[in-house]
């Protein structure tokens, strides 16, 4: 049966970072597409491409590029694609892609940014060409070769590849071979601090003269911007001195020897090649030097050809492009218009193995192409693609296993069941969005705000975490992060000692584990310890936080010697540390407030649950992209580190098994929820002997009223009496939002209750409900003129739904007006103390007022300012003017009548 159609079935998209090179900092961010469709005769196939969204040089910063990429996955579910021939199946990607071009160019608001999104359409194009091509069971070289309307299909073998920057020095002795001959330092004046990055290019060349194709008569280099200019010459005059010797092709191009800021100084590079040439005597040798080119079509690199006044190497790109079918088409076209040119076809940095394998189909495609360029450096080896064994497609498919760790986003359609924990679902809450920008930690520092402000109080914020509320009247509340005035300074301190607390609890009569706290280093005793009380037990230091250095469920004195180098190797291992009795039991943090338990969570480790069809590294993406939509979690994720590799080894699994439905399948061995470790409500369901339990606990450390209960419980529902239970830790500032954002079942208002609590215990004036909507009058001080801050605020007010203004007050100063849902102003109104990247925001007063007349969010021009700036202007250019005619400040009015 010959089939004639195929039908997308499921479509994703992923975002993630390239692990850090030297040459490619910071780290990139690509993106990968992969569809999975069915044809005619029910056969499944799938496909699959990345892109590099490069910013300005691929038209990626035109607008959200990942918004874009998003949108353009979710039209191509059930797109149905004819594959009765080649030809057929070319021209019905063609046709698919023109509508995702226009798509991009009505979606990008900057009408100047002619050519949007290229780096994201190519991962589209790409895969969609992957996928026809597995479908037809032939090479994506003759898709390419089909949409280019070449007369040949191309060379069979790959032409040339040549190693881009920071390719492979392993020692100092590679390093000191370099290009043949050791450097004189001294003679070429090169700084110290640009040696090894000069060293690197030397062994980069080295490496391109024992590949050097004589018969080509090419070579091109790719240095992505390694050196300096005193470095650069050097580097050029050696080029050109091995081109004389006959070690190198008579024509060179050299790529990016410069940094993007230094790109400007090319042609002076240039100038000493050509004088080290003219010296050297040889006419027939050509070394050409390149900055970055925007190529986005074939019309730009034709233009550069027709005004060059010599042969020319071109650098030709497919993510500027945004097409692997109109690249191929531009080097037909150029090599047609100008045969005496050569055409090299390159990735740009951070480019992967699944881009490699593309280009190489597209390489072999184009018999136009003379050579390409890679650069393997910067992310040729990071195996996002993995051969599928098939001779069809360009032959890779995506390896979720191998970027599951370094994973941002993720977008599938139809989008699969959310993740469950013993049948909860997870939890949604709508104002992620408006948290995000404040970061990782933008929750825990400013819930608290949120409802200060919702109730009807003043406050001013001093950093991303302290702030004051008021009501005007009394004297203000100081908080910091979770801290609040509820609590003494004296039961803090006492709360962080663990042995001071145990002691404490003890005398209270609430369940404790048995333990003892040692002295630094002091193993030897607390092995004694260890002998007395017997296995398990659990190691930790004394003053601890976020379960750093701390060591659970050791069975033997093996176990425990691990324990000591892990606690002792940690942040907190030169204090002292505690050796307690394990308990068997699950992981609780249950919050107090005075006397009243108000929120509690069940914490287990980081997980998954097998569907029966997905793999575990699937499941693990869907995990933490659920996760991604908790305010408290989103920049929390389950990893893929030494301890998952740890737990799938002891389970035999890997990241490629299938688990079975309902098959539990644990990924870490801390319950930590910075590592990935799940949230779980289950205040409804805590029997009333640990409800008073824990409330005891807080009352035996006096003047606290605010705390998390760390409890160990073998079963919630059942009586402390029945059941092996221990208070393991007291967190007299324990996050708020733990519980305010759980990620199964229901969260709780812990912040709303805090501050009731605070503003009845001190007795401000406030609101009896928490208002929906707020009118904020703010005044930001800091260096927040002269940085963007007023079109900064602008975006983010419009894109929260808020209307107002925002002005320049003086030069240390803004004042704004946020009109809007409470919980989306007072999110913007927090991200005003980081404001702009350029922006050092010191502090700003957050004041209600009466709700002004307007509709959008405006930018206002203060006229005294207007005329102040204005003035400025006038002096600055009258002093100009003064010094270009050389008048000079007259001393008298005499004087200054005469001038």
């Amino acid at each position: 049966m010959i089939q004639t159609t195929l039908r997308i079935t499921e479509s994703r998209a992923l975002s993630y970072r390239i692990p850090e090179t030297r040459s490619s900092q910071p780290k990139f961010v690509n993106y990968a597409v992969a569809l999975t469709a069915e044809a005619s005769d029910g056969t499944i196939s799938e496909g699959s491409g990345e892109g590099q969204p490069r910013g300005w040089m691929t038209g990626d910063n035109a607008g959200n590029s990942w918004g874009f990429l998003s949108e353009v996955i979710r039209r191509l579910e059930s797109v149905e694609l004819d594959i009765s021939s080649t030809a057929r199946a070319v021209t019905s990607v063609q046709t698919q892609m023109a509508e995702f071009f226009t798509l991009a160019e009505q979606r990008s608001p900057d009408s100047v940014n002619r050519h949007p999104f290229r780096g994201s359409l190519l991962a589209v194009e790409t895969a969609l060409l992957d996928l026809t091509a597995r479908a037809l069971s032939v090479p994506l070289t003759a898709l390419i070769t089909e949409g280019a309307g070449a007369d040949t299909a191309g060379d069979s073998d790959l032409p040339q590849e040549i190693a881009g920057p920071a390719a492979g020095a392993e020692s100092s002795d590679e390093f000191q071979r370099a290009a043949r001959r050791p450097f004189d330092w001294e003679q070429d004046t090169v700084p110290v601090a640009q040696h090894d990055d000069l060293l690197q290019a030397l062994l980069i060349l080295e490496t391109a003269v024992r590949r050097a194709d004589h018969s080509q008569g090419v070579l091109g280099l790719d240095l992505g911007g390694l050196l300096d200019m005193r470095a650069g010459k050097a580097f050029v005059r050696r080029v050109v001195a091995l081109a004389v010797q006959g070690d190198l092709p008579k024509r060179v191009i050299l790529e990016r020897v410069l940094p993007r800021h230094h790109r400007g100084r090319t042609q002076l590079l240039q100038d000493e090649a050509d004088a080290a040439l003219r010296a050297s005597g040889r006419r027939d040798i050509t070394v050409e030097l390149h900055h970055q080119w925007r190529y986005w079509d074939h019309q730009t690199p034709s233009r550069q050809l027709q005004v060059s006044g010599r042969p020319s190497v071109q650098v030709i790109r497919p993510t500027q492009y945004g097409s692997l079918l109109r690249t191929a088409e531009a080097v037909e076209r150029i090599s047609s218009e100008h045969p005496e040119a050569v055409l090299l076809l390159a990735d740009f940095p951070g480019a992967t193995s699944l881009s490699r394998a593309a280009l190489r189909s597209l390489a072999r495609a184009c018999p136009g192409a003379r050579a390409h360029i890679t650069d393997a450096a910067d992310g040729g080896e990071y195996p996002v693609g993995a051969p599928h064994g098939a001779d069809s497609g360009h032959g890779v498919a995506l390896a979720y296993e191998a970027i599951v760790g370094d994973v941002r986003e993720m977008t599938t359609y139809p989008a699969p069941p959310q993740p469950t924990y013993e049948g909860r679902p997870v939890a949604v809450y709508h104002d992620v969005d408006h948290l995000h920008p404040l970061g990782p930690n933008g929750s825990k520092g400013h819930l608290l705000e949120r409802q200060a402000l919702a109730l009807g109080l003043s406050t001013t914020r001093y950093s991303k975490g302290a702030f004051r509320a008021g009501d005007g009247s009394r004297a203000p509340l100081i908080f910091k992060w979770s801290r609040n005035p509820l609590s003494s300074a004296a039961s803090l301190a006492l709360s962080t000692h663990k042995e001071g607390t145990r002691m404490q609890l003890q005398r209270a009569g609430v369940p404790v584990p048995q333990g003892r706290t040692f002295a630094n280093g002091d193993f030897a005793t607390a092995k004694q310890f260890v002998d007395r009380i017997g296995y398990p037990v659990v190691v930790k230091p004394a003053m601890g936080v976020r379960g750093i250095g701390v060591v659970a469920g050791i069975q033997n004195e093996q176990e425990l010697e691990a324990a000591f180098d892990i606690m002792a190797s940690s942040k907190l291992g030169k204090q002292d540390f505690i050796v307690e009795k394990h308990i068997n039991g699950r992981d609780y943090r249950i919050v107090v407030v005075g006397d009243e338990v108000i929120a509690a969570i069940q914490r287990e480790p980081a997980s998954v649950f097998g569907d029966g069809e997905s793999t575990i590294a699937e499941l693990l993406l869907n995990k933490n992209i659920a996760r991604k939509r908790n305010p408290h979690l989103w920049a929390r994720p389950a990893k893929y580190d030494a301890a998952a590799r740890h737990e799938l080894k002891k389970a035999g699994m890997t990241l490629s098994s299938v688990p079975a439905q309902g098959e539990r399948v644990l990924l870490a061995n801390t319950c930590s929820l910075s590592q990935g470790g799940d949230s779980i409500d289950v205040l409804d369901e805590l029997h009333p002997s640990i409800i008073e339990a824990c409330i005891r606990t807080v009352n035996a450390i006096p003047q606290l009223e605010y705390c998390g209960v760390d409890f160990l419980l073998e079963d919630h529902t059942k009586p402390l009496d029945q059941q092996d239970a221990g208070i393991c830790e007291l967190n007299a500032h324990a996050a708020i939002g733990n519980c305010e954002y759980p990620m199964f079942g229901s969260g709780k208002p812990v912040a709303e209750t805090v501050m009731r609590a605070c503003i009845d215990h001190y007795g401000l004036t406030a609101r009896s409900e928490p208002a929906e909507e707020v009118a904020l009058h703010l005044t930001i001080r800091g260096k927040v003129t002269g940085v963007g801050f007023r079109k900064w605020l602008q975006r983010r007010a419009r894109s929260s739904g808020l209307t107002g203004w925002v002005r320049n007050v003086d030069r240390k100063t803004v004042e704004a007006v946020l009109v809007g849902e409470t919980v989306a102003a007072t999110a913007v109104a927090a991200a005003t103390i980081l404001g702009p990247r350029a922006a050092v925001p010191t502090s700003y007063v957050a004041q209600h007022v009466e709700k002004p007349d307007v509709r959008d969010f405006v930018i206002r021009e203060d006229t005294a300012v207007r005329v102040k700036n204005l003035a400025k202007k006038v002096t600055v250019q009258a002093g100009r003017e003064a010094r270009r005619l050389k008048i000079y400040r007259p001393k008298n009015a005499q004087e200054a009548g005469a001038a």
